[in-house]
């Protein structure tokens, strides 16, 4: 259940990391905190799936 908390946490700070990401308004600045921010997602979704396959093969 560690690495579904982990999961949690990380969802949650991209999350958080979202909802201010306009504040710098630069666009490449933008632009890159969204790609972080979508790489993030990505591999957090991607330990999702080995722990779903793990317990459901």
């Amino acid at each position: 259940m560690n690495e579904i908390d982990d999961i949690k946490k990380g969802v949650k700070k991209v999350s958080e990391s979202l909802s201010h990401f306009m504040e710098t308004g630069h666009l490449a600045d933008n632009i890159s905190h969204l790609t972080t921010s979508a790489s993030t997602l990505r591999i957090l979704a991607k330990k999702l799936d080995e722990i779903r396959n793990k317990n459901h093969p």
